[in-house]
């Protein structure tokens, strides 16, 4: 038994330096994207390193993304730069979420998506609907998220994309898990594992 015990310390232990890790590596990216700010002019070289630092806020959930999404966006909008502006609404979006104002998160997502969905680049639209599937699990809408996980899942098998199908497949065992309908959870965690797997 206490084998049993120090094998789940030992994981315990690994995991978090894990986590560790992955922020000192995130805040080492936000403390060298800070020091190129100050060089840059103001052109969409600037937009894409302010949202590359919301980006890097978001990956450690500090609030300081609202800043430079909204620094972003002000930007890509005094360019009129269409690329720069749909990508800061993402940026927003994220940022309302960290502040848990999900009504806003999902108008930013949202507003994002319809955009990248005329410009038809599957990865993007495929990320912003993950990101409004996040904002209605935080809502407990679960029909909704299911509804933009389901489209999640149509890009991904068109674009055979085995790494996006997990993801769907791991975010159907979630919603499932959270409306506490653990059977159907469990319909969708062998599919998952064996995408990771693959």
């Amino acid at each position: 038994m206490k084998w049993i015990y120090r094998c789940f310390l030992l994981l315990l232990f690994v995991a978090n330096c894990g986590d560790l890790y992955a922020q000192l590596h995130g805040q080492a990216r936000i403390d060298s994207l800070l020091k190129e700010l100050p060089k840059q002019k103001e052109d969409t070289n600037k937009v894409t390193l302010l949202c590359e630092l919301a980006n890097g806020y978001n990956s450690l959930g500090s609030p300081e993304i609202m800043k430079y999404a909204r620094m972003a966006n002000e930007l890509a909008v005094h360019l009129n730069w269409n690329y720069g502006i749909i990508r800061s609404y993402g940026c927003l979006g994220c940022a309302y979420f960290i502040e848990q104002n999900y009504p806003e998160a999902l108008k930013w997502h949202i507003a994002a998506s319809e955009v990248w969905k005329k410009l038809g680049i599957y990865k993007r639209i495929f990320q912003s609907y993950g990101n409004i599937f996040y904002a209605y699990m935080a809502q407990e809408d679960f029909p909704s998220a299911i509804d933009y996980n389901y489209r999640m899942l149509k890009i991904a098998e068109d674009a055979a994309d085995t790494i996006g199908l997990a993801r769907v497949y791991e975010n159907m065992c979630m919603v499932y898990q959270k409306g506490d309908d653990y059977s159907k959870a469990l319909e969708y965690l062998p599919k998952m594992v064996a995408l990771y797997d693959h």
